[in-house]
């Protein structure tokens, strides 16, 4: 029982983000991009000093210094922080769930969030197997229990023949 106690904990570790209010949440440790795979920064550039969120914003406001976003952060985290609009009415940051319209967590989207990170590391054995055997490449292709659309695809990229349209 403690075991599947602790296994749901990490899945909402996982999945929750905090809402932005004043900011106080910390940049590089907690989730806060919802638009981003990771749900935070990608890579840490040489010239961000911020910490926290709140580090961010233009001083005594909760809008975005753009200026010091951009020369923080991959061009790819910047689209999705200035997507973000903090609230001024929140006292507090709030968690919520970030996969979900509503925030809330479901059975069914922890489901989701679980079985997608259960294929990619599937996948990802997968091609790890095939760089380092080629023997027993195709056999681990074929028996993945994804859709037969997805074997093929890996298939085909494997062989370098994506086919295209003209």
């Amino acid at each position: 029982m403690w075991r599947s106690i602790l296994h749901g904990r990490d899945v909402l570790k996982r999945g929750l983000i905090h809402r932005v209010g004043p900011g106080k949440i910390s940049v590089w440790e907690d989730n806060w991009i919802s638009g981003a795979h990771s749900l935070k920064p990608l890579a840490r550039m040489s010239t961000t000093t911020a910490m926290r969120v709140c580090d961010l914003f233009i001083p005594g406001t909760r809008v975005w210094d753009e200026e010091a976003v951009c020369k923080s952060f991959l061009a790819l985290d910047v689209v999705e922080m200035l997507k973000i609009k903090p609230s001024n009415q929140l006292e507090n940051d709030v968690l919520a769930w970030a996969f979900e319209r509503n925030r809330t967590c479901s059975v069914r989207s922890a489901y989701k969030l679980l079985k997608e990170a259960q294929m990619a590391a599937t996948m990802a054995a997968t091609v790890e197997t095939m760089v380092s055997n080629d023997g027993r490449t195709w056999n681990g292709v074929w028996k993945l229990n994804v859709p037969p659309k997805v074997r093929a695809f890996w298939w085909h990229l494997l062989h370098n023949s994506l086919p295209i349209e003209s």
